[in-house]
């Protein structure tokens, strides 16, 4: 992928936060825009099948997706990072991804809300654990729901 080809002046917006780095607090930017979850690859291997703190099934939320219970917008984007040496950007909140690459996969979701924050060196991180480029990821357990079974995911290239 072409990071310039996702930063159109008109998608994004500059979102200054404060986060910790693990040494001290570093003021950092971050961007907001609309991505095909086709174009984001799994920063791990392996994911929980639930979600953290409200203990969901992540399968239940994409059936809750899927039928129009919730939206899109009731789901926090997700945070990506850009590897410039492999030009692909990496989740680092791979149990949503997983849901928003079934959606799209079902058709019912083109883009989402990211945010990409460049602050984030993708291979030093703990949580980069992917064997296959980020293309896949196994889920420890049944995710719960019932669409996933019968839905194709959309899935990133390498």
């Amino acid at each position: 992928m072409n990071l310039k080809r996702i930063y159109p002046e008109h998608t994004s917006r500059q979102v200054q936060f404060i986060s910790e780095d693990y040494r001290h607090w570093n003021k950092t930017f971050r961007t907001m825009l609309n991505l095909k979850p086709s174009e984001i690859h799994y920063s791990q291997n392996c994911i929980s099948r639930l979600f953290r703190g409200s203990g969901k099934p992540i399968g239940e939320t994409l059936d809750e997706l899927y039928t129009g219970k919730i939206t899109v917008d009731h789901i926090p984007p997700i945070t990506v990072t850009y590897d410039m040496f492999h030009e692909n950007c990496y989740s680092l909140d791979n149990r949503r991804l997983w849901v928003f690459h079934y959606l799209q996969g079902a058709g019912k979701c083109s883009t989402i809300p990211v945010y990409i924050d460049s602050s984030i060196s993708i291979e030093d991180s703990p949580k980069f654990t992917t064997k296959n480029g980020g293309v896949s990821v196994s889920v420890n357990g049944d995710p719960g729901g019932v669409f996933w079974k019968s839905i194709t995911p959309a899935t990133p290239t390498i």
